[in-house]
């Protein structure tokens, strides 16, 4: 039972923007799996496949003079195609897609009120989705990738500087997306066809047009780097986005007003590089203690350099916001080093099957799935002949 005075953490209930009262909220969590019985014997099998896909449900209603209006714009958005942001009242802001949704009108005993029931499934064909409100153990990257890029949208200002530097600071957007861009060409299949995100980012390296417009050079660098991390493995994405950040160790040598175009550009890719960063070193299952206490030095080399920057030219909600996130970041992180699993490494003297390896290790050929995560596995499904496991 809540104890008294007790104040609701429910969040305002809405998909793809468009809200509604939650009366009832429920959500389906568990992991699949493949059970076996055997006959004329007591012994049980059960082998993991996987966490299962979460659904959630929800129950409520529109009592607005609108109520018909809003029943007819949320029935919209749920048979649009694609998921969409889901605003959750007990578990936060997801990506899902809607499956059902009826819509119930009692004219005559409760009129002016329409009563809904919607389920929804997850639908992460976006890590983290687009809308930069992507969780990681608690941490949010929202609130320090939105403050990163208001920043840069107010400091970038291409037709303020003096005419003769405008080419250079137009020259300096254009070779952070440029550097995107390769990124995400080493990160996707190789001959893999240059699809239209590809193109996106090229036409915003080639046009000086485009690269001066505020809004579009800001969605080139910030969705680019989400178009990235979404390509990436998690074994890939701390090395890609510290890349990135090395690209971005520059400081203008203009005078201003030049300088502060330059300088946000260059900030706002180290920033959201960082917060990548840490994405990637917190969802990476097998780094060691040392390389999670040298991924903190990294990650908190460039937060200070950040705050150092922030605190230069007076911008306290971003320095607000770096400091906020370089504490939670180095809290969760130490906390995983410090309960980073112990390795040990086999010598098969030969390649083996994930299969023969998991029995040796474990003496169960059904952990294999942990063998397969923590080696390279060959074109011939084999590992080894060193095998790394956790013990």
């Amino acid at each position: 039972m809540a104890e008294a005075c007790y104040n609701e953490p429910y969040l305002p209930a809405s998909f793809k923007f468009v809200p509604f009262l939650a009366l009832e909220a429920d959500s389906e969590h568990g992991r699949r799996g493949a059970e076996g019985e055997f006959p004329f014997g007591e012994q049980t099998g059960y082998a993991d496949l996987g966490r299962r896909i979460r659904k959630y449900n929800l129950k409520g209603r529109l009592a607005t003079n609108n109520h018909n209006i809003l029943a007819a714009a949320l029935i919209a958005v749920c048979e649009l195609p694609g998921p969409g942001i889901l605003v959750h009242p007990t578990r936060g802001v997801v990506r899902a897609a809607c499956t059902r949704l009826v819509v119930s009108d009692k004219m005559e005993e409760e009129g002016g009120v329409t009563y809904l029931d919607l389920q929804f499934v997850e639908a992460n064909e976006w890590p983290n989705g687009f809308s930069f409100l992507g969780q990681l153990l608690g941490l949010v990257l929202g609130p320090i990738i939105g403050a990163s890029r208001e920043n840069f949208t107010s400091r970038f200002a291409p037709n303020a500087v003096q005419p003769f530097r405008k080419q250079a600071v137009v020259s300096a957007a254009q070779g952070q997306v440029n550097n995107i861009m390769n990124e995400y060409l080493l990160a996707t299949v190789p001959g893999q066809t240059r699809n239209r995100y590809v193109y996106d980012l090229e036409t915003v390296v080639l046009d000086g047009a485009l690269a001066s417009d505020v809004e579009i050079t800001d969605r080139a660098l910030a969705v680019g780097m989400q178009l990235l991390a979404s390509n990436l493995t998690e074994a890939n994405q701390f090395a890609a986005f510290r890349r990135l950040a090395n690209g971005a160790a520059l400081q203008s040598t203009f005078a201003a007003p030049a300088s502060d175009a330059e300088d946000a550009i260059y900030s706002n890719v180290r920033i959201i590089a960082a917060a990548y960063m840490a994405q990637g070193s917190f969802q990476t299952p097998s780094l060691r203690s040392s390389e999670i206490f040298e991924q903190i030095d990294a990650i908190e080399t460039i937060l200070l350099g950040e705050m150092a920057y922030a605190s230069r030219i007076c911008e306290n909600k971003l320095f607000i916001a770096l400091s906020q996130f370089k504490t939670e970041v180095t809290a969760a992180l130490y906390d995983k080093a410090y309960n980073a699993p112990g390795f040990t490494e086999f010598n098969f003297s030969g390649s083996v099957h994930p299969l023969t390896a998991a029995y040796s290790v474990y003496g169960d050929a059904k952990r294999h799935r942990e063998i397969e995560a923590l080696n390279v596995v060959t074109t011939a499904g084999r590992v080894g002949p060193r095998v790394v496991a956790v013990r």
